[in-house]
């Protein structure tokens, strides 16, 4: 007969019954949490939809001037091509000037000249650098044909800030002239004088983060830079393209203050409009909700705390040995127990826990035991098809596990992850598995290889993809084995693939492959020393072989991760000269010419 078990349950609802206000608490508290947020939100929205507004029309304002001028700019035009494209005498061109600028009362100053710099100009004159210089930029792009729109600009006397503006005047398609325009935006800061009246202070700034329009304008006449302000920094680093509403600190007054700023960006500009208010102005009702009842809230939470200590000291310890054995469990050690002593749920589950323990380490183990079969068996049957494919040869016999070798050690050296270079041995080892597919005469003959067969011979990459295109889990191996033959300049085959279109994982086998042939006895080829034949793959960088592949081979040559054994024939140590160097660019180094 099964013992009989206490039920946890029963504590449970002790507790229940004595915290019975745990529920109106976290009721009152999502209300909070609820009210706040609305508040929070429509604070933000608030903000933003001043911001937003103001936005949409300093752009119809600029869109409006700019649409003024293109009008004057076709007037002109119109009264060239009605004169058969004689160009307009100061007097004539002046008076057109005063009578456009008597209908715009927001221009400051219109220039028109022709291509030689000669024109005329109405309005105010203006003794400023930076308008010169603006007029003289708008002046060579416009003659091109294109429009330009210049930063913001300070006019101190006239206590207002201004943009220029110009465009191409053109005749029969051709440009002739050159229309500027100062436009004033005092329109602007009337608009943020008038949205200014809730507390929040309102700024826009151009592309260059110049302060243009104020809600106070006494911060405008400063012609201060305000990148360095957090919200506008943020918008600048976002392209001075994305809606931001976000919280900042400033320190003011020796001490740090908490802002809630909106930045949003002027349609078709890079300018930017930003509304802020300090969290406590624009949270006060939020402040003082909390306020109101942060103190019953505590004082029922203490009670709350002190009887469910109590109660849960009874349950606290079996779960902690629960925690533990799971947390335990959870790295992959089953061979702890978990010990709980109470007769009830919490043991019947810490008994569970246990069985299920012992299962799962029972089956993790063959689990690693068949994992660890396949494996063997996988690579097993990789290397026995490249054993028999290196046995059609005589002369390279052992290539593609030293190729596998050689392609490890370099991924190493360049750091690739272990997946990465998993793929790099296995393509390594079958990157000549096309061979199967090549006349075992023509791969066994002594002599040099003729034209036509060296073209058969260089069928081996595309048959080697075509005989391991079936296999799923050999795609990403594919690409090492079917372009290792590939060269930097593009000479090289079966694609004529150049540079970065190269797989890192074919240029890393294509320098193996070149070194292991380099350093090995062949009927047609002697062997090199190491050091001659890593001078040859540098010999032939940028051109041939990946320069990082090649130094990432040294490297692993000079740490003697890579050994070549050495030969007693003093004859086989080959110095790089004319004579010796041979064509690389065909396959010396591996198969012949």
């Amino acid at each position: 007969m099964a013992k009989r078990r206490g039920k946890i349950v029963y504590s449970v609802l002790v507790v229940l019954l004595l915290v019975g206000m745990i529920p109106l608490l976290i009721s009152a508290w999502r209300l909070i949490k609820i009210n706040r947020d609305i508040l929070e939100t429509d604070q933000k929205i608030i903000q933003q939809n001043i911001a937003s507004s103001i936005a949409e029309e300093v752009s119809l304002y600029l869109e409006g001037m700019k649409a003024s001028l293109r009008n004057i700019a076709r007037s002109l035009e119109v009264t060239l091509a009605s004169r058969g494209g004689q160009w307009f005498s100061k007097r004539e061109l002046s008076q057109l000037l005063r009578y456009y600028i008597a209908q715009y009362p927001n221009l400051r100053k219109l220039v028109v000249v022709d291509l030689r710099g000669k024109g005329s100009e109405v309005g105010y004159s203006f003794s400023d650098p930076e308008i010169e210089q603006a007029l003289r930029q708008g002046y060579m792009v416009a003659r091109e044909g294109e429009e330009f729109l210049s930063s913001t600009h300070l006019i101190f006397n006239l206590k207002e800030t201004v943009v220029l503006y110009s465009l191409p005047i053109k005749d029969r398609g051709k440009v002739v002239g050159v229309i500027s325009a100062i436009i004033s935006l005092t329109p602007i800061q009337r608009v943020i004088d008038q949205r200014s009246k809730f507390g929040h202070t309102i700024y826009a700034v151009d592309a260059d983060g110049k302060l243009f329009a104020h809600s106070n304008l006494a911060e405008v006449l400063k012609r201060q830079g305000m990148r360095k302000r957090v919200i506008v920094a943020d918008f600048f680093r976002a392209g001075g393209r994305a809606s931001i509403t976000r919280s900042f600190v400033v320190r003011e007054g020796g001490g740090k203050v908490r802002y809630l700023g909106t930045s949003i960006p002027i349609p078709g500009l890079e300018w930017g409009v930003f509304v802020e208010m300090p969290e406590k102005v624009a949270y006060y009702s939020v402040y003082s909700m909390i306020k109101q009842t942060s103190s019953w809230v505590i004082a029922t939470i203490i009670a709350v705390v002190i009887v469910s200590i109590l109660f849960a000291r009874r349950i606290t310890g079996p779960i902690d040995e629960l925690a533990r054995g799971a947390r335990i469990f959870g790295k992959g050690d089953f061979s702890q127990k978990i010990k709980v002593a109470v007769k009830n749920e919490l043991g019947e589950l810490a008994e569970t826990m246990n069985s299920m323990a012992e299962a799962l380490a029972r089956h993790i183990r063959q689990i690693k035991q068949a994992l660890i079969k396949n494996e063997e068996l996988f690579m097993g049957t990789i290397k026995m098809i490249s054993a028999a494919v290196d046995e059609k040869d005589p002369y390279t016999r052992g290539h593609s596990e030293r190729v596998s070798t050689l392609s490890v050690a370099i991924g190493r050296e360049l750091g690739l992850s272990e997946e990465e270079i998993r793929k790099v041995e296995i393509a390594a080892i079958l990157h000549d598995v096309g061979k199967i597919g090549i006349d075992d005469a023509l791969l066994k003959k002594p002599e040099g290889l003729t034209p036509e067969e060296y073209e058969r011979l260089k069928q081996h990459p595309l048959k080697g993809a075509n005989i391991l295109s079936p296999v799923r889990e050999l795609a990403e191996m594919i690409p090492g084995m079917l372009y290792h033959h590939e060269n930097l300049d593009g000479t090289g085959y079966p694609m004529g693939l150049k540079g970065e279109e190269i797989p890192l994982i074919a240029r890393i086998i294509a320098v193996a492959d070149a070194f292991d042939a380099m350093t090995s006895e062949r009927p047609y080829q002697r062997a090199m020393e190491p050091e001659a034949a890593i001078k040859r793959l540098f010999d032939l960088s940028e051109t041939k072989f990946d320069p990082k592949v090649v130094a990432a081979l040294l490297s692993a040559y000079e740490k003697g991760i890579i050994k070549v054994q050495r030969r007693d024939d003093s004859s086989l140590k080959i110095d790089i000269d004319e004579k010796n160097e041979g064509d690389l660019r065909g396959e010396f180094y591996e198969e012949r010419k």
